[in-house]
């Protein structure tokens, strides 16, 4: 959890985004139907992303104490049970799990506040590499998802089939060495 949040204090964007609140409308309301929350109780909502803007600021600010850190943990127990206690966890599984739950709370927040969507693309936004990103993006997908691109050319015909899949996260190999 530790080596996970100081790399993303240190990624600059999305570490300006937090610290200063460029995040939409601030802390998500709760919302007035239970039904909408997807199984999460209405104080859950949003308490993840502001905490880590807490922290995050706090950290840049210089105005850093260890309660900071104790309170994000405790905002972390409380939303994702496999995170309680003080086991080791897989670094990447926790930077999955938290840019999954800042992009879900800021989606919510847009959702609540009632702001129109962003207008949908039209072909003529397409870019030659693939479809744009969903029109309810947040900045967490700006700034950390890409697109695979996979082309298949038909043999036959030439015609080139072209399939744009969205990540957050890809492995790759780590050469080995070369022994001389």
């Amino acid at each position: 959890m530790n080596a996970m949040l100081q790399c993303l204090s240190n990624t600059e964007l999305f570490a300006e985004c937090l610290a200063l609140g460029q995040y939409p409308a601030g802390r998500p309301e709760p919302s007035p139907d239970p039904e909408q929350l997807t199984g999460r109780g209405a104080q859950g909502q949003g308490e993840v992303t502001e905490q880590l803007a807490h922290l995050v600021r706090a950290l840049w600010t210089l105005e850093y104490t260890s309660q900071h850190s104790r309170d994000f943990k405790t905002i972390v127990s409380k939303n994702a049970l496999q995170y309680r206690g003080n086991s080791q966890h897989d670094a990447q599984e926790f930077l999955l799990w938290l840019l999954d739950r800042v992009h879900e709370d800021l989606n919510h927040s847009v959702k609540q506040s009632g702001q129109p969507p962003l207008k949908p693309p039209s072909e003529t936004d397409m870019m030659p590499e693939g479809p744009s990103f969903p029109v309810c993006s947040t900045f967490v997908q700006e700034l950390f998802q890409a697109q695979y691109r996979s082309s298949l050319t038909c043999p036959h015909c030439q015609k080139q089939s072209n399939t744009f899949d969205p990540f957050l996260c890809i492995s790759l190999p780590i050469p080995l060495p070369h022994t001389s």
